[in-house]
């Protein structure tokens, strides 16, 4: 995921991006703890992650997005979460 994909994730679902020059994580955490911390929940994030591994995004990539679900399914089990969780 690129910069801009970053931005265009939080402007769509209306999340403020206050360092749009950071790293991409620092970008990401800075986005997202005002809204985790006004709300409580991470469904934010999950949506984040959705749009990131949605398969239209993937077309003509069937290999990253294979590798990155495979990656992604090594962490999600840390914070209780599943792929399955994830299917838009």
């Amino acid at each position: 995921m690129n910069g801009t994909k970053i931005g265009t994730i939080l402007r769509v679902m209306g999340i403020p991006d206050p360092y749009p020059t950071d790293t991409k994580w620092r970008r990401l955490l800075n986005a997202l703890v005002p809204v985790q911390n006004q709300f409580h929940h991470g469904n934010h994030t999950a949506n984040i992650i959705k749009r990131v591994f949605d398969p239209v995004n993937c077309v003509g990539r069937k290999e990253q997005f294979s590798v990155g679900k495979c990656e992604l399914n090594t962490i999600l089990p840390s914070v209780d979460w599943s792929w399955e969780m994830m299917v838009i």
